[in-house]
């Protein structure tokens, strides 16, 4: 993805903001970089806390849809989260226009409607994400027994969606009210001119929202923070399940973020990544109160 170009009339691209949100929750433990293939549920840990995914149904086919994954479906969280930021509404309206809707993602409408266009990508990360099934679980051994919480949570419970094929759509989403809470109150701001360096890479997408949230904790808290590989492992949708191959390429993805990110003060290190309470905050705290504010 690049920046867009602006059309006059257009809404302004999420690629072209300043500042963009992402739920909390969904920065502690991701979504898949990859596509999971055929599998009954597909889950992330942070400890005692497990974030668990279960695709929609296609009634037609007779078969799973398929988990959300990539860029792409993170560039839909964030629409979520900007839209219902403005509009304070459950309700999401995708207007009629998908080419307008893809630029406003930082996708191409150019590339065509076959299966390795952007368009093709598109409605089949909205449909699977518009029909994923989430499920946050506490689960915790305790006093001679076990103590388990959980919350399921369909992204979008009610919808219609019309397209003919082409570049015109129509289409309502009703967010579930437990996902439009999470996207309401637990928004992370995060730095877009450091997203846009890194929309070719999943792995460093979530990495700098980790370490943009760990380095805002760092610093409020006055001492430095330590992330193991292990703890890593659990949280980033990698599907890596090779511990030193999960090293070896996070070391590249936390390159990338310092990069695109250089007041950050981190660095990886033997048995994980560690950051200091002197990074600068990604959204410095003046503009971040305000946005708060709104």
């Amino acid at each position: 993805m690049s920046k867009s170009v602006k059309k006059k009339g257009s809404r302004i691209s999420l690629l072209d903001r300043d500042i963009v949100y992402l739920p909390s929750p969904l920065i502690q433990v991701t979504m898949p970089h990859k596509d999971p293939g055929n599998v009954q549920a597909w889950q992330r840990q942070n400890g005692k806390t497990f974030l668990v995914l279960q695709p929609g149904w296609d009634p037609i086919a007779k078969k799973s849809i398929g988990y959300p994954f990539g860029v792409t479906a993170k560039m839909l969280i964030l629409w979520m989260t900007q839209a219902v930021m403005e509009t304070k509404s459950r309700v999401l309206d995708l207007g009629g226009s998908m080419a307008e809707f893809m630029r406003y993602l930082g996708l191409d409408p150019s590339t065509g409607g076959g299966v390795h266009g952007d368009a093709f990508n598109l409605k089949k990360q909205m449909t699977r994400l518009l029909r994923v099934m989430i499920s946050l679980e506490y689960i915790s051994h305790e006093e001679g027994g076990v103590f388990q919480q959980w919350n399921s949570i369909q992204i979008a419970p009610k919808g219609e969606m019309w397209w003919n094929g082409r570049n015109n759509w129509q289409g309502k989403i009703e967010l579930g009210e437990e996902f439009y809470k999470i996207l309401i109150n637990n928004k992370v701001p995060l730095d877009m001119d450091a997203l846009r360096k890194l929309t070719d890479s999943p792995m460093a997408i979530d990495f700098y929202c980790l370490l943009t949230w760990k380095s805002s904790q760092a610093e409020e808290q006055g001492r430095e923070k330590f992330m193991k590989w292990e703890w890593l492992q659990q949280q980033i949708g990698s599907g890596l399940t090779d511990k030193k191959n999960f090293a070896r390429n996070a070391k590249k993805a936390v390159i990338k973020v310092i990069d695109a990110y250089p007041r950050l003060r981190a660095e990886a290190v033997r048995g994980g990544v560690i950051v200091t309470p002197n990074s600068k905050p990604s959204v410095p705290r003046s503009i971040k109160t305000l946005l708060e504010q709104d």
